[in-house]
């Protein structure tokens, strides 16, 4: 069993958001049906979204948009509902090899875990040990998840817990920290 942090989980990054794109995308959240995990309008263009069929720009600040350019990124909003949880996995969905993700505010009751431990079976309850790693999503920061990897989010908030998740299938978690260690933007790695 490997109990050792390998620092191939996920890295934070020295980005900034916007202010001003925050508050946008809450604003959104507001008046976007609630109903839906995946509630951001799809386009096939980088950093763009409709409204009354018009298509517009965000801008994420230099980093990500370049990213958006660089590796054909997509936007999604995932939304994980009040006193729930996302089962332990690992991304398959189309796009979702590389992911870095931004809560759009503090979730004191919200946790992200990580593991570099194939989860088990969780019917087979017994002597199952591996090592689980949270990420510490503090606000203002941004982090690259390696999605790769089991993870899962419990949301004990009495809140819709919604973070900003840019994504790319053409790059994985270690291409994608060669990218942005080349940028020399990640703070640190777990």
């Amino acid at each position: 069993m490997d109990n050792e942090l390998t620092y191939d989980l996920f890295s934070e990054l020295n980005v900034t958001i916007p202010t001003a794109t925050v508050e946008f995308i809450k604003t959104f959240i507001e008046n976007a049906n609630k109903n839906n995990t995946w509630i951001w309008p799809s386009t096939t263009l980088p950093n763009t979204y409709l409204l009354n069929n018009e298509l517009r720009k965000i801008d994420f600040g230099p980093v990500i948009n370049d990213f958006f350019i660089d590796w054909a990124g997509t936007l999604t909003i995932l939304k994980v509902p009040p006193n729930s949880y996302v089962p332990w996995h690992i991304d398959v969905i189309l796009g979702r090899r590389c992911v870095i993700n931004v809560p759009l505010t503090l979730y004191p009751n919200s946790v992200t875990l990580v593991t570099n431990a194939p989860v088990p079976d969780t019917n087979l309850c017994k002597d199952i040990e591996y090592n689980t790693f949270k990420m510490p999503y503090l606000m203002d920061k941004v982090y690259l998840l390696n999605s790769q990897k089991y993870h899962s989010v419990f949301n004990f908030d009495t809140d819709i817990r919604y973070v900003i998740s840019f994504c790319s299938d053409k790059l994985n978690y270690q291409e994608a920290c060669k990218y942005f260690r080349d940028k020399n933007i990640i703070n640190r790695q777990w």
